[in-house]
C-alpha cells in the first residue's frame, strides 16, 4: 500500500469523530436555547406574581383586579347583589332598603321598623319571610353575614330604663339568631354587633332628627 506523503494514519476516522462532536454540540446548544427561552418567559411570570404579592404591577404583566369584571370575586358578588335585590322586592321592602358596595362585599340597610314592631324587639310578621329568604342567600354562596343595629338614644323601647346600646346590641342578637335558628345558617357565619347614636338637630337647626334606627346586613365573601 502506497501512503501519499504528509497523510496520517486514521486522518479520515478523525474527520469523522469531529463531525460527530460538532453535531453533538449543536444539538446541546439548541436544546440550551429552547430552555432558556421556556424559562425567560416562567421568569417573566414569577416576577409578575412577586410584584402582585407586594401590591404593585410590573410592565408587561397584568394581574386581576378587585374591580374587574371578569375577577371571579367580583363575580359572585355581583350575582348575589342581583338575588338580594331581587328578594327584597319581592318582599315588598325595595323602597325602603338601600344597597351599597363594600371592599369585599354589599351592604343592604332596612330602617327598624321594617323589621320590628314599634318600641319592641319582636320580630315584626311580614319581616320573617324576607329574613327566611336572605338567610337562605347566605346559606347558598360563599358569603358570612354581619348584622349591625344601630338605635338613637331618645327613641323610646319596651324598657325606656335599657341602656341604648344595650336595646341596639339586643336587636342584632334577636336577627342573629333567626337567621340561625329558623334561616338554618351556622352560628359561625353571622356576626352581630350594636351602636347607640345620639340624636342631632337635623342641617339649617330647624329640629328633626340627624338619627335613624336602622339595620345594616353585611354580605362578605369568605
Amino acid at each position: 500500500m502506497v501512503r501519499r506523503q504528509g497523510e496520517i494514519p486514521g486522518a479520515r476516522r478523525g474527520e469523522s469523530w469531529q463531525v460527530t462532536y460538532c453535531s453533538t454540540i449543536a444539538v446541546l446548544v439548541t436544546v440550551f436555547l429552547m430552555v432558556l427561552s421556556y424559562s425567560s418567559v416562567e421568569d417573566k411570570k414569577l416576577k409578575g406574581f412577586i410584584g402582585q404579592a407586594e401590591g404593585r404591577r410590573l410592565p408587561g404583566y397584568a394581574s386581576p383586579r378587585e374591580d374587574d369584571p371578569a375577577n371571579p370575586a367580583e363575580m359572585k358578588i355581583e350575582a348575589a347583589m342581583g338575588d338580594v335585590r331581587r328578594i327584597i322586592a319581592f318582599r315588598g321592602k325595595g323602597d325602603q332598603a338601600e344597597m351599597v358596595r363594600t371592599k369585599k362585599g354589599f351592604k343592604v340597610t332596612l330602617p327598624a321598623g321594617e323589621l320590628f314592631d314599634a318600641a319592641t324587639l319582636k320580630i315584626r310578621d311580614d319581616a320573617r319571610p324576607l329574613l327566611d329568604d336572605l338567610a337562605s342567600e347566605v346559606g347558598d354562596s360563599p358569603f358570612v353575614l354581619g348584622i349591625v343595629s344601630h338605635v338613637c338614644r331618645e327613641e323610646a323601647t319596651e324598657n325606656p330604663s335599657r341602656p341604648s346600646w344595650e336595646v341596639a346590641a339586643a336587636g342584632a342578637g334577636v336577627v342573629m339568631r333567626h337567621m340561625s335558628e329558623k334561616g338554618g345558617v351556622p352560628l359561625r357565619r353571622l356576626a352581630a354587633a350594636g351602636f347607640a347614636h345620639r340624636s342631632r338637630p337635623a342641617a339649617g337647626g330647624r329640629g328633626g332628627s340627624g338619627c335613624d334606627n336602622r339595620v345594616e346586613f353585611y354580605f362578605e365573601l369568605l
